[in-house]
């Protein structure tokens, strides 16, 4: 399900990760890893869906916190790539 998501979105799986497994263990590194909202919404009567914030969320490679990103505007999405390639630049 998670792949076929990705797939739809256009996700390179070669520069993106998706998150899946136990619901407690993926909300526990939304909210305690990204500070971010996220809930287990029941759609029906053995099924669910999580919800969760709609923004990106920059980490380094020591998977520290470096911004977030709303996904909105293409602004917003500029000043991503920008930080990005700011972030890759001191890696090096």
């Amino acid at each position: 399900m998670l792949a076929a998501y990705a797939a739809k979105a256009g996700a390179d799986p070669g520069r993106w990760s998706f998150v899946t497994g136990p619901v407690d263990a993926v909300t526990r590194a939304v909210v305690l890893g990204f500070k971010m909202s996220a809930a287990k919404v029941y759609s029906g009567a053995n099924d669910y869906d999580v919800t969760h914030g709609d923004w990106f969320v920059l980490t380094d490679g020591a998977g520290g916190i470096r911004g977030y990103y709303p996904t909105d505007e293409q602004a917003d999405f500029e000043k991503l790539v920008t930080d990005v390639e700011r972030l890759e630049k001191e890696k090096r």
